[in-house]
């Protein structure tokens, strides 16, 4: 496809290191030179210096014949006008990151009255990839599928846990709860697999596995790791991730202090989140922390604009008992280093925003079959989660035993959502039209259900 990106920041050079991967076709727009400069050294893309609201610099680029435009300036206006004038002059489908709540308040009007098919809000996403951890503590991360009736959860093996030693087939026996182990990053191995199911558990394995939320409950029950559940909840840093998270944790009654520096910010939090505790402060003094009960928090949040700053403050809440931590963390390599000072939960927003981006792409090509509709990304990019809705014109999958399908090396049915009803795959199962599918994979950039089968 022929893909422009207008505003070439982290959220930008995410996707752009995304999209090429799948074999796109890149022009990047960017009003500073160095960053083109910067971004035509690293990437094989068209790099043009300008504003994506100019109709020169986007024909420059290509809109008129582009099939995507993706407006992701640090400006929300400038993303919605972009992507509004880039449609006028021909392009097939545009993507506007739009970050403040009052704008994401209007997404149906300016789908239906601007023509914008799709609005991406990081910071909502972020929200809720945190508040989806806090609900199962025990895990690392957690996807969600089929609307919240499956979950993945990804959870690092310790050296006394029970399931040291256990082979896949024994799980269900062993822990008296369904789950299914669909993706694991052998201890001290790079490499990711999609096990078969003699693989044995060892300490330090990062296991991927799929379970209603009920069940990863119990399962998590019965190996002796469910934490006590979520009450407290620290925030560092009163970003718009911290409101939208906010929201989110009050519903469920937790109970939220927000830390924030700017005084005019502490007044807008406090006036749209009256059920939160404000305290305006520096968020990285110590002593403030103790004052503020950090040793007393379930859950300690790291929103600040600094990276470095969350991996620290999340070590000192660690260091202070606090029993989960999640940084926000945009940088790669310090994502990739997170893990390894035991720093497991980091949330990356342009990430998350990269994926659904990437799925949604995939989904373009792929409309009269059985397209993805949700990607997650696991274990370092290795395995990609996918869910599919099964169409009645999927006639290569739908009504055939998954023991007589010749599926592709590395892949498997993670789970089937028929309805209200979760099933867990076995020989005999078959795909009816409507039914939700979960495939895990390490044969990247899938975009329809019918690829999962071998050539």
């Amino acid at each position: 496809m022929n893909i422009i990106i207008i505003g070439a920041g982290k959220t930008g050079e995410e996707l752009i290191s995304s999209l090429l991967s799948e074999g796109h076709d890149i022009a990047v727009i960017d009003p500073l030179y160095s960053v083109i400069e910067n971004i035509l050294e690293t990437y094989d893309v068209m790099g043009i210096c300008g504003s994506g609201v100019v109709t020169e610099t986007l024909g420059e680029a290509g809109a008129p014949d582009a099939d995507l435009v993706i407006a992701c300036t640090p400006q929300d206006e400038i993303n919605v006008l972009s992507c509004v004038i880039a449609k006028r002059l021909g392009a097939r489908s545009c993507i506007a990151r739009v970050r403040n709540p009052e704008l994401n308040a209007q997404t149906h009007f300016m789908r239906r009255e601007l023509g914008i098919d799709t609005m991406m809000n990081p910071d909502y996403y972020a929200a809720h990839a945190i508040s989806r951890i806090l609900r199962i503590p025990s895990a690392t991360k957690v996807d969600s599928f089929a609307g919240g009736r499956l979950d993945m959860v990804q959870l690092k093996v310790a050296a006394d846990c029970p399931l040291v030693g256990t082979a896949l087939f024994q799980l269900p026996a062993k822990c008296k709860t369904r789950v299914l182990v669909c993706a694991v990053q052998c201890a001290g191995v790079a490499d990711a697999i999609v096990p078969s199911a003699g693989y044995v558990i060892q300490a330090g394995d990062i296991l991927s596995l799929t379970a209603t939320h009920a069940d990863i409950h119990r399962f998590f029950r019965e190996i002796g790791a469910l934490s006590e559940p979520i009450r407290d909840v620290l925030l560092v840093g009163g970003s718009r991730i911290a409101y939208y998270l906010s929201e989110t944790l009050l519903e469920s009654g937790m109970h939220v202090k927000i830390i924030e520096q700017n005084q005019n910010r502490c007044v807008e939090l406090s006036r749209e989140l009256p059920k939160a505790r404000i305290i305006c402060g520096d968020g990285t003094d110590h002593e403030l922390l103790i004052e503020e009960g950090i040793r007393d928090m379930d859950a300690c949040i790291a929103l600040t604009g600094m990276d470095e700053g969350n991996m620290i403050l999340s070590l000192y809440a660690m260091s202070e008992g606090v029993g989960k931590v999640i940084p926000k963390i945009n940088k790669t390599a310090l994502l990739t280093m997170s893990s390894h000072v035991g720093l497991d939960s980091a949330i990356s927003p342009e990430q998350l925003t990269a994926d659904m981006i990437v799925s949604y792409v995939r989904a373009m090509g792929q409309s009269g079959d059985s397209a993805i509709r949700t990607l997650y990304k696991l274990l370092d990019g290795q395995i990609e989660a996918m869910e599919f809705m099964v169409q009645e014109e999927s006639a290569s999958v739908i009504g055939i035993p998954l023991s007589q399908m010749k599926l592709k090396k590395n892949l498997l049915i993670a789970g089937i959502v028929r309805g209200s009803r979760v099933i867990y795959p076995g020989a005999n199962d078959q795909f009816h039209a409507g039914d939700i599918v979960i495939v895990v994979t390490s044969a990247l950039h899938l975009s329809a259900l019918s690829e999962i089968l071998a050539e």
